[in-house]
């Protein structure tokens, strides 16, 4: 199962050629190979995208939801309780860390550690603050260095549940990620 990351932050950054939401639906179109479930979040869950079956469905996902907060540890809950399904392996595409879930990180990480889930996660361009500061006077779009990127939290679960975790800066890096997905 794929967990899709549309927060606010995955909007518009100087790097890509669009968004990194855009860079997160290319390496999972590049990267499936089967069939997969790809479940579109925020602060909310949204319905899972079958895909390639629902590919339309993924192609109307064109704007972050502006405000909302990330809940990546509510997603992972979410698929342990999924009944319906037993997955093995669950890979986030986020630009960053939970903000808003309503269970802890310690928690789900002993949560997936019990049910043998696997937590893998692509960073998609987290060495940047989420925040543009665009001048319309000067035709500029202003990113700054995290000194620290925002990434302990995702290291922590996805070592403590057999997972990776894996940066992707630009579209250079995209065929390295798709061959490791």
């Amino acid at each position: 199962v794929y967990g899709l990351d549309i927060s606010g932050s995955m909007s518009t950054i100087a790097d890509f050629d669009g968004s990194r939401l855009n860079m997160a639906k290319d390496l999972i179109r590049k990267s499936c190979r089967n069939e997969v479930n790809i479940i579109p979040f925020a602060a909310n869950e949204e319905p899972a995208i079958i895909f390639p079956k629902m590919s339309l469905v993924l192609d109307t996902i064109t704007h972050p939801q502006a405000g909302d907060g990330t809940a990546l540890y509510d997603l992972c809950m979410s698929v342990v309780m999924d009944s319906t399904n037993t997955y093995r392996d669950i890979i986030i595409f986020t630009d960053g860390m939970d903000n808003c879930s309503h269970i802890s990180l310690k928690t789900i990480a002993e949560v997936m550690q019990q049910h043998g889930i696997r937590v893998n996660a692509v960073s998609i361009n987290s060495e940047r603050d989420s925040v543009l500061f665009t001048n319309q006077l000067l035709d500029s779009v202003l990113t700054v260095e995290n000194d620290q990127p925002l990434k302990s939290d995702l290291l922590f679960l996805t070592n403590e549940t057999g997972g990776e975790w894996v940066k992707c800066k630009n579209r250079d890096e995209m065929k390295k990620i798709v061959k490791r997905i």
